[in-house]
């Protein structure tokens, strides 16, 4: 991949989780590493939901992956 995660556009992440070449944890993973990286010098969040957007992304995953198997 050219680009980073955090930077396609919906589409493009879109294309890529439906080809399996990423799962939706690792887009969120992406994103929330883009904001440790950059948030100290722009202070644009109040709050960061880490654990919460985690787990509905693996409830995301298992969900593509069930439905998936019966396609």
């Amino acid at each position: 991949m050219d680009k980073e995660l955090y930077q396609m556009t919906i589409h493009e992440a879109r294309r890529l989780l439906d080809k399996k070449e990423i799962c939706s944890k690792d887009l969120v993973s992406s994103v929330f590493e883009r904001i440790e990286s950059i948030d100290s010098r722009i202070n644009a969040y109040i709050t960061i939901a880490k654990d919460t957007a985690l787990k509905q992304a693996e409830a995301a995953d298992e969900k593509m992956a069930f439905h998936s198997k019966y396609r």
